[in-house]
């Protein structure tokens, strides 16, 4: 959609690597990755523990292929790119040891999904981009 609301449920087509990728992106943040308070709300969590305590729901429902919120589809789109990308915040270097997936092919998957949800970056300034009220 090309407008979404934060609580619209969302069942994506996602094939069975970018489920993989998505859920070692929630997954990383316990492990190598280091998140901080700023970075976990500009992500769409209220904490960094709420990060942690939403980990298992997210990842789970993506394993699942069950439907998740579009503001839940972003923070797992955002905690990806963050956790895939960064080797200062986070896995960077070892996500390919901690997850099993190489480079190149979260990449591809990665833009794929991107393409995928391309709707739901209009949530940004609306439900992201200031610290998160749950409604």
């Amino acid at each position: 959609p090309a407008c979404v609301r934060p609580n619209d449920m969302l069942s994506p087509d996602l094939d069975d690597v970018e489920r993989r990728l998505l859920r070692g992106g929630m997954v990383e943040w316990g492990g190598p990755a280091r998140c901080t308070e700023e970075m976990a709300v500009a992500m769409g969590f209220a904490s960094v523990q709420d990060l942690f305590d939403s980990t298992r729901r997210l990842a789970g429902a993506i394993a699942a292929g069950s439907a998740l919120s579009a503001a839940d589809w972003l923070r797992v789109l955002l905690a990806t790119e963050v956790v895939f990308a960064s080797n200062t915040i986070g896995s960077g270097h070892d996500w390919t040891n901690t997850t099993g997936l190489s480079d190149a092919e979260s990449l591809l998957a990665l833009r794929s999904v991107q393409r995928k949800f391309a709707g739901i970056g209009s949530l940004l300034g609306v439900a992201f981009g200031t610290p998160y009220r749950r409604p």
